[in-house]
């Protein structure tokens, strides 16, 4: 009796009531017999319009706040540096105004043909045909450490030993580069060279089992030795998260699922994001705020669909990522092909060891590293100390010796030490 009593105004209000001269309710109780379904449908959709009502409401509310909120997270990133974490040494947000500082570095100096960067542009592989001088030739190859990220040309290790040594030094290096990439490249453009030793630079995340350099830009048009030691079948991310929840940056896909997962996330990421980051201050710092705490997301091996005996590995985080890349699975591909390098070289080679920090997970990286290039026959020079006299066991490099604020590369100290380093091991190699 109480559901009719409660909606008796309402049912009252679409019967006909006259059968019932008196309008009693025993002749509204009648008049429900007939159209009960009928007066149910009714309640049910006044009762959906009023929870959409207060759905509408409180997204209103919502959206209102969230936008007081966002314009006064805007009025304090534009206006004060109360969030810009400048001494942070693992900071979870970079403001624009040190990364344009960082692009603008980036962007000084040229690159050759090849994308390798000088002061002037000049062909780096041309140099290296021209007659050479009496002097000792050297050879480096490396990754961003030897590029230069986050320096001005000038800065970098290399050009720092070319000032203390008595060789001529020829630096080859292009960021995002692994150690198969350098393999691949000695072995189609360098190994026919006329120098007398080969110095490759070693970062703890450089045995990453990728090689995207087309057979053109390695001059080897059967493909390189080292493609046996490639894991394609990895999907390897370093971040996963943001605004764009779905955005992963990979490498390599072979599934199909986390092919739409990811363009879904990148075309987020490229048509929403980015624009908007880029424009407002308060959206840029609430993703990397999110990134940075998707960073912390364990790794996740999946089955791969295409390869039963080889598991699709999803890392997500670039410390997650970097771990993976010293299991034994991914590890003991990597040092098979030092050994192969080894056997193709015709060069003396020296792995200069030039880590970024000084935590303990680094060393024992570094460590690994090591025993594995001398177990390939290699010559190792171990360039860790440097850290060491700069600024000891942290658990974070301190900012100050970043490249610049917006990027944790080593800076001009790391570099000078690193060139200190790599020159001692010259001058043993002349004896």
């Amino acid at each position: 009796m109480g559901f009719f009593e409660n909606s008796q105004k309402i049912l009252v209000s679409t019967i006909d009531h006259h059968h019932c001269t008196d309008g009693s309710t025993d002749c509204v109780y009648a008049g429900i017999c007939g159209c009960s379904v009928y007066l149910f449908d009714i309640l049910i959709m006044k009762k959906l319009q009023a929870n959409i009502r207060l759905i509408l409401i409180n997204a209103l509310v919502f959206l209102g706040f969230s936008s007081i909120c966002l314009l006064a997270l805007e009025l304090v990133l534009r206006s004060t540096d109360k969030l810009d974490q400048s001494t942070n040494p693992a900071p979870s947000y970079i403001p624009m105004r040190y990364r344009r500082v960082d692009s603008e570095i980036n962007s000084s100096g040229k690159t050759d043909i090849w994308g390798f960067r000088s002061s002037d542009g000049r062909d780096l592989l041309e140099e290296l045909n021209k007659a050479r001088s009496k002097k000792c030739r050297v050879v480096i190859l490396g990754d961003s450490f030897v590029w230069g990220d986050g320096l001005r040309v000038g800065e970098r290790w290399p050009d720092y030993l070319k000032n203390i040594s008595q060789c001529e030094i020829h630096a080859f290096g292009k960021n995002g580069w692994t150690t198969l990439e350098q393999f691949a490249f000695y072995e189609g453009r360098l190994i026919s060279k006329d120098f007398d030793h080969l110095l490759i630079g070693y970062v703890t995340n450089d045995p990453h089992l990728v090689i995207r350099l087309d057979k053109a830009y390695l001059n080897l048009p059967n493909g390189t030795s080292f493609e046996k030691y490639r894991k394609d079948g990895s999907y390897l991310t370093r971040a996963l998260g943001g605004l764009s929840v779905f955005r992963l940056d990979s490498d390599t896909t072979t599934n199909q699922f986390i092919n739409i997962f990811s363009k879904i996330g990148n075309d987020l990421n490229k048509f929403i994001v980015k624009p908007l980051a880029s424009k407002l201050h308060s959206v840029d710092y609430l993703d990397q705020r999110l990134r940075a705490i998707s960073y912390s997301l364990p790794t996740v091996t999946l089955e791969n669909m295409n390869d039963k005996s080889d598991g699709l590995v999803v890392a997500w985080g670039y410390q997650n990522w970097r771990e993976y890349l010293y299991s034994t699975t991914n590890f003991e591909k990597w040092s098979e092909s030092l050994v192969k390098f080894s056997e193709i070289a015709r060069h003396p080679v020296t792995l200069v060891l030039t880590p970024e920090n000084n935590t303990d997970k680094d060393i024992l990286h570094i460590k690994m590293a090591k025993q594995s290039a001398e177990k390939a026959k290699f010559n190792v020079v171990d360039c860790s100390y440097v850290n060491e006299s700069l600024f000891g066991r942290e658990l974070a490099r301190p900012r100050e010796f970043w490249a610049n604020p917006a990027d944790g590369h080593p800076g001009k100290e790391q570099n000078k030490g690193f060139a200190v380093c790599a020159d001692a091991t010259i001058k043993s190699m002349l004896k």
